[in-house]
């Protein structure tokens, strides 16, 4: 398929001439028509490029009744320092090359109209195809605003239509921690890559980037090195009492890489909490030097405390009247320091006295606890024989730890 390319400087008195008499043919054939007819679409598409790269965007106008499309004439506005337009190229049958065109890429607009001679248009029917140039710079956009001049149906009856504006954006890199999200227990490591997408030729030349977090939750223990021909940062500064490292590095090359690992990060979680890895990109050029926008993903890293763990037993199995019984627990904490609610209760097979509470209190458990106690020593009564449970419990932060020990009463000969 060839396209059209027409310039304003290019187009003169034959434009006009053109122009002119297909507005007096669309304004003489609505003049003579009675009836309106009802709302029809007219809409271009939107379109997404490198910097420097180029799209074709349909303009299309859908919904109009019997007979059918019989003419159009449409204006599309757009910023001139993002984009322009280079190429006009033919729409569907019976729609071809537009009648005329004027393309004023200083002024930022494109002015084209067309017409059929038919008993019948179609309802549906792409209208012309635009070929889009970007100019601008990456994270650019511009809203390419259609505006409808006048549609008109076979019969000579203007269509009222809706305009639908599309946008044309130039991709802009995108400089993120991966994974985005993370779950660790205290104490736990894990590494983050720090990956730059989306960069457009000739590659990336340099970066320079700062992470800030919440010293209280994890710290960076190290920034390694990324993929070639990233390796080890140039320059690397960690301030784990304020929460943040910034590192940076260059290559030399003429052409680097568009996706590209330029580091890593290992953390260590400190205490269960959650935290932010807020990504900022102080700098990004490409490999000739040029500066560029980006867009900055963060992380966010979910710090679980450690559960505590704990245990109840007895020395034996089977007791009888006048038996010393001991009962021993353990509890072990390898996270932080906890507020905890510690329950200890005897379950019995009395069913008019279920559960007996002999503890019932808070406590702070210190960080690294890990002891084993003996709770109690006793010599037991005459009791009903059968099975009795000992029920050893801590709650916190909704965690609940328990353990149980289950002992037999009998009666000797």
């Amino acid at each position: 398929m060839r396209g059209i390319r027409r310039t304003k400087a290019g187009v003169g008195l034959v434009v006009l001439f053109v122009f002119a008499f297909a507005a007096t043919a669309l304004l003489s054939a609505a003049a003579v028509a009675t009836a309106t007819a009802t709302a029809a679409d007219v809409t271009i598409e939107s379109a997404t490029v490198e910097r420097g790269g180029f799209a074709y965007v349909n303009v299309t106008i859908e919904n109009v009744p019997p007979p059918g499309l019989g003419a159009y004439s449409l204006l599309v506005s757009y910023d001139p320092a993002v984009v322009s337009v280079e190429e006009v190229y033919p729409g569907d049958p019976p729609f071809g090359t537009p009648a005329a065109v004027n393309i004023d890429n200083e002024a930022g607009e494109i002015r084209f109209n067309d017409y059929i001679a038919a008993e019948e248009g179609p309802g549906n029917v792409t209208v012309v195809r635009l070929g889009l140039r970007a100019v601008g710079s990456p994270g650019d956009e511009s809203v390419l605003d259609v505006t409808v001049l006048e549609v008109v149906n076979v019969s000579g009856a203007l269509v009222t239509a809706t305009a639908h504006d599309g946008v044309f954006r130039i991709i802009m890199p995108t400089v993120a921690l991966e994974p985005a999200s993370v779950v660790l227990h205290e104490g736990e490591t894990a590494t983050l890559n720090v990956t730059v997408h989306d960069v457009p030729e000739p590659g990336l030349g340099a970066y320079s980037l700062e992470i800030a977090y919440d010293p209280s939750v994890v710290v960076v223990e190290e920034v390694l090195g990324g993929e070639e021909p990233f390796g080890e940062p140039a320059a690397v500064n960690v301030n784990n009492t304020a929460g943040w490292v910034a590192f940076n590095d260059f290559i030399t090359n003429d052409t680097g890489p568009r996706d590209v690992t330029v580091a890593s990060l290992r953390i260590k979680a400190l205490a269960a909490g959650s935290c932010t890895l807020n990504l900022t990109v102080r700098e990004l050029s490409d490999a000739g030097a040029e500066a560029m926008r980006a867009a900055d993903v963060d992380a966010v890293v979910t710090v679980l405390a450690l559960p505590v763990n704990v245990s109840i037993w007895t020395d034996k199995d089977t007791y009888g009247v006048g038996d010393l019984q001991r009962v021993f627990v353990s509890v072990r904490n390898p996270g932080g320091e906890k507020e905890v609610n510690v329950v200890v209760k005897l379950l019995t097979p009395l069913p008019w006295c279920p559960a007996i509470t002999l503890v019932n209190r808070t406590a702070t458990l210190p960080a690294g606890l890990d002891v084993t106690v003996r709770l109690f020593a006793f010599r037991l009564p005459r009791l009903p024989p059968g099975t009795y449970t000992w029920v050893f419990r801590i709650t916190y932060d909704g965690t609940v730890a328990e353990d149980r020990a289950s002992w037999t009463f009998v009666w000797k000969a």
